[in-house]
């Protein structure tokens, strides 16, 4: 049994496939006074020391939608290094078993540290660790039964790998714009602490074969890894 997320964010997929068709021909600018051209990134020869960049980050799907801090060191035109700071909000829903249906509330905030490499000016590869905490609720409710549903608080901690496909572009006032496509994540380390009861425990044991604990890290490590449509925002100086 899948879970499917709330969050619906083809929108931005469509805005970032517009971005990527058009962007590169309306960043393109041509000076009438002195002929030079703007490209989509700078070449290396275009400054004479490291670039720094702080940005606001804009996230599309990652166990929800949110919002993030992030600082990038520009050392070459094809490597970076990034650290970010990021929360996401999740609402989760799903059928547990038949007529029983169940739900996660997720809050995850995440600190983020990696390496970018550029190739051919604006297609970036990038690579990293994450260190996530998680806050949130799991409930489930029998629909045969006239019962409230049971909600259970839950904590815990995630270490993973990432990986991110995107592209970058400069702007003018030294502002720059970067997406990340689409990322996939590898679960290093997840541990989860609940607050269920022994009955809560059995419940899910028989319409999962998880316990609580089990059952939330499961459905956290299968949301991140997948992600899409991240957008950088900020300034370069």
């Amino acid at each position: 049994m899948k879970v499917v997320s709330h969050s619906n964010c083809y929108w931005m997929i469509l805005l970032a496939f517009i971005w990527e068709l058009l962007g590169p021909n309306c960043l393109k600018a041509q000076s009438s006074r002195r002929g030079r051209t703007i490209s989509s990134l700078p070449p290396s020869s275009a400054h004479s020391k490291p670039l720094n960049r702080v940005g606001l980050q804009l996230i599309g799907n990652y166990v929800g939608s949110g919002i993030g801090l992030v600082y990038e060191r520009v050392f070459t035109s094809y490597f970076n290094v990034f650290g970010e700071l990021a929360f996401t909000q999740a609402k989760l829903s799903g059928e547990l078993a038949p007529n029983v249906t169940e739900e996660f509330s997720m809050d995850t905030g995440r600190l983020g540290l990696g390496a970018k490499l550029v190739f051919k000016g604006r297609i970036f590869l990038a690579g990293g660790v994450n260190f996530a905490s998680i806050n949130g609720d799991y409930g489930y409710q029998d629909n045969n039964e006239n019962l409230e549903a049971t909600f259970i608080p839950f904590t815990g901690q995630n270490i993973n790998a990432e990986l991110h496909v995107g592209n970058e572009f400069l702007l003018k006032y030294n502002l720059y714009v970067a997406l990340k496509w689409v990322g996939f994540s590898f679960p290093l380390s997840t541990s989860i602490e609940d607050e269920a009861t022994t009955a809560d425990d059995e419940v899910t044991q028989f319409l999962a074969s998880q316990s609580v604990g089990e059952r939330v890290k499961a459905e956290f490590e299968e949301q991140i890894k997948l992600h899409y449509f991240t957008v950088n925002l900020g300034l370069r100086f």
